[in-house]
């Protein structure tokens, strides 16, 4: 080859290599779509969406003929401010979205209401309401699901195969409705999750798990309040099965209501562990048994717990079980209950220290005393259970139920607890903050002077406290 064709050669190379690496950058290139600027529907901004592409929703409410779907692609989803209330509809005629395929992994929804989504079909056309995820790992964030239904699985939500970061989310009034069907609010099928900070509030399901059920998976789920979920069997709150693990830590659990068992909480099978910390439970109620919990051949430790006001209209006020593993319940309180002779249903393997439970347990460190609680659980000045738990059993976030210090020592209180080192912790969800002794006793409110606004709070206060 001469001089001149190898010069023409080289070149041609060189301008396919650089017309490459401008696809490739081009392809690479995430794009932003707006809706409704870019295109008013919803539906073909998803269409038009590459991977990696955000789409960013403005204020309004979007509904379509058919359900959104993502399939096979990376999407960001969210909405234009923190304020802007962004509504995707499926209008009582079908699911809202459909999100699968492993190409989705690392999908995030964000500040999105998924509202009067309907799963009425068969299979897997009955499941998940609002939203429906399979292979695909997503995170939801700041979001909410309300008033989706499915006649099978997961009125709210579904999932199978996947691990999803859910976080600030609410769901409201979502149902699963047909003839054995689970997971009001959401159904978890396999997987590894995170859940912090959500609200699950008024969920119902016709079989099991109210706000939520988790099957042969796992979960860690925080600061989540599970409120008036109910259920036809069990779990009203939460059920878990075929070897789930999860861990509530500061879970607040009230006037949740099973029609058989678990009115809070139900754990079934062998090799399934809850691992419950610095929760409530309130107010919940089963008609038969197991007006907290209901255990079937399932493993359960309670640490740092309030039970109180819950009920189970046969007996087992707390907790009631069949053929399971180990039940640690240390450093709890059990007040109020109803019936109150029977908190625990007897049996083996049932582990109570360090706990007050009203009308007795037997266990090293437990006591029978009213706990001088307020409404919400928090232990007042003089409280026995004070500086009377078990450092030593508690493994956990050294911050209590409402974010305060684990194992703060009250100076006016004995202590009559145990810890091989270091403070000892109270009983119960709420760790008693000690006020401490201010250095400048007319500082009312608190910014180190004392002066006409520490006078202006006295003077509004003026007069009888009667």
């Amino acid at each position: 080859m001469n001089d001149s064709g190898f010069i023409r050669s080289n070149c041609a190379a060189r301008l396919i290599v650089t017309l490459a690496a401008a696809c490739l950058a081009q392809s690479l290139h995430a794009d932003t779509i707006i809706v409704p600027d870019d295109t008013p529907f919803f539906g073909v901004a998803l269409a038009q969406a590459a991977s990696g592409d955000t789409i960013i929703v403005r204020a309004g409410t979007y509904a379509e003929a058919n359900e959104f779907v993502i399939d096979g692609k990376t999407v960001t989803i969210m909405s234009e401010s923190p304020e802007a209330e962004v509504i995707l509809s499926g209008a009582d005629l079908h699911r809202v979205l459909r999100i699968e395929g492993p190409g989705a992994n690392g999908t995030v929804i964000d500040g999105i209401t998924f509202r009067d989504g309907t799963a009425p079909g068969n299979g897997s056309g009955n499941e998940g309401g609002g939203l429906r995820i399979t292979n695909a790992d997503v995170t939801i964030r700041n979001c909410v699901f309300d008033g989706n239904t499915a006649v099978g699985a997961g009125g709210g939500l579904y999932i199978s195969n996947t691990s999803l970061t859910i976080a600030n989310t609410q769901f409201l009034g979502n149902s699963s409705t047909g003839s054995g069907a689970d997971g009001g609010g959401a159904f978890l099928s396999g997987g590894i999750h995170t859940i912090s900070g959500c609200l699950f509030d008024g969920n119902s399901a016709a079989d099991s798990g109210g706000g939520f059920r988790l099957d042969a998976g796992a979960a860690q789920v925080t600061a989540c309040v599970f409120t008036g979920n109910t259920v036809g069997v069990g779990g009203g709150a939460f059920f878990g099965r075929s070897g789930t693990g999860v861990t509530f830590d500061h879970c607040r659990f009230e006037g949740n209501h099973a029609d058989l068992e678990g009115g809070g909480l139900r754990v079934y099978d062998a090799g399934t562990a809850l691992l419950v910390r610095n929760s409530l439970f309130l107010g919940n109620t089963a008609a038969q048994t197991g007006g907290a919990l209901h255990l079937s051949q399932a493993t359960v430790k309670a640490l740092n717990c309030t039970f109180m006001d819950n009920e189970a209209g046969s007996s087992n006020a707390i907790i009631s079980y069949q053929t399971v593993g180990p039940r640690a319940f240390h450093n709890v309180i059990v007040w109020n209950n109803t019936p109150a002779s029977t908190p625990f249903e007897s049996g083996i393997n049932l582990d109570v220290r360090y706990s007050l439970v009203e009308g007795g347990q037997p266990g090293l460190g437990n006591i029978n005393a009213d706990p001088m609680l307020d409404r919400d659980g928090r232990p007042l000045a003089g409280s026995p259970v004070i500086d009377a738990g078990s450092t030593s059993l508690y493994s956990g976030p050294f911050s209590d139920f409402g974010g305060g210090q684990r194992g703060l020592d009250d100076p006016d209180t004995a202590d009559t607890g145990e810890s091989i080192i270091g403070p000892v912790v109270d009983m119960g969800a709420y760790e008693y903050q000690p006020v401490p002794v201010s250095q400048c006793p007319g500082d009312i409110n608190g910014d180190g002077m004392v002066d006409g606004a520490d006078l202006g709070i006295l003077l509004a206060a003026w007069g009888s406290c009667l």
